[in-house]
């Protein structure tokens, strides 16, 4: 599990999150999601501690997340940040080898081989293993980071893992998003992983997430399941936008009404 007590981060006089109070289960997708500037990459920078808030704490099960080394928590925790250019260039199973510094000195063994080779298989980029990273498209590159993100993390036995996602559906066509989400899905559930990421896509959310978190003005509006969460009122109030929500046999959908 993962913790946050009244957290408050702020920049000046702007206040980004206002005591974000809420915790987020293993073995589930947490997905969180609200209107630009609602304070969602802000709340996974400081659950990946990329950001310290100034007031409040995030603990990863009952430890303190200040309580980490840096070495100790990249071990266990993996983060896909926004920006995933590279300044210079690199073959693509170099880049996801990156993932797996944090578990070797020098020469990488065997098993960090084997974890970044199983992870490009999983998201479909062994076929450009050698290629040079900034020559593929933005699509391309963001299922290399997902394999370097997973490689990093890759072996369940080292005990619970945490994944921390910001916007990791950017770049990708609709084809890919929902494969992801569906592999994700399907990984959360059966391994022991922890699963947080921030979406824009409102539909996928309802369809995928296990637990969803709103937010609105840095503040939560609501938290639980989809169906408890995205509701017409909420949807109104958070985003401005009228929509129709409908729980079908195939999960919850969202239709456009107006503004």
């Amino acid at each position: 599990m993962i913790r946050c007590e009244h957290i408050q981060f702020k920049i000046g006089k702007k206040i980004l999150l206002d005591d974000i109070d809420c915790s987020f289960e293993s073995g589930k997708l947490n997905l969180i999601i609200g209107p630009n500037g609602a304070g969602k990459s802000t709340l996974i920078k400081i659950l990946s501690r990329q950001l310290q808030p100034q007031k409040g704490s995030v603990f990863f099960d009952e430890k303190n997340l200040l309580q980490f080394s840096a070495q100790e928590l990249a071990k266990i925790r993996a983060v896909l940040s926004q920006n995933i250019d590279l300044a210079f260039p690199m073959q693509v199973r170099e880049v996801v080898m990156m993932g797996r510094y944090p578990h070797f000195s020098g020469k990488p063994q065997k098993q960090d081989h084997q974890a970044c080779s199983e992870a490009m298989e999983l998201f479909g980029v062994t076929p450009f293993a050698d290629r040079n990273y900034l020559s593929l498209s933005g699509g391309e590159k963001q299922r290399v980071q997902f394999a370097r993100v997973f490689a990093q993390i890759w072996y369940k036995e080292a005990g619970q893992r945490y994944i921390l996602l910001d916007e990791p559906l950017t770049f990708l066509d609709i084809k890919f998003q929902y494969l992801f989400l569906k592999e994700i899905k399907r990984i959360v559930q059966n391994e022991n992983l922890l699963a947080i990421g921030v979406l824009h896509e409102l539909n996928f959310a309802a369809q995928f997430a296990d637990d969803l978190l709103l937010l609105h003005e840095g503040k939560i509006m609501a938290k639980g399941m989809p169906s408890a969460v995205l509701t017409e009122e909420n949807i109104l109030q958070t985003f401005g936008l009228r929509m129709k929500c409908q729980t079908t046999e195939n999960g919850l959908i969202l239709s456009f009404v107006g503004i």
